[in-house]
């Protein structure tokens, strides 16, 4: 996988200018995305991923981790869709 990030068209400054946009526009730019881009039961699938996959029973850590894949989803649809 790193090879292919390597060798493929990866645009770092945009990574690097979404990470920046998010961090200055803060939780409620990040929920207007997450909300123009993925519903209640897409979010509800990557819940059971992470609790069923890692094997995470704790509610609050199963959140947390996915806000942190739907951060890393929404960041990848920003790459493909410039």
């Amino acid at each position: 996988m790193i090879n292919h990030l390597k060798s493929s068209p990866f645009d770092i400054e945009e990574l690097n200018k979404f990470f920046v946009q998010l961090e200055e526009r803060g939780e409620d730019y990040w929920n207007e995305l997450l909300s123009n881009t993925v519903n209640d039961e897409a979010i509800e699938v990557m819940v059971d991923h992470i609790q069923n996959f890692y094997g995470v029973e704790d509610d609050d850590e199963a959140s947390l981790l996915t806000q942190i894949m739907l951060t890393g989803f929404l960041a990848g649809l920003k790459m493909n869709h410039k």
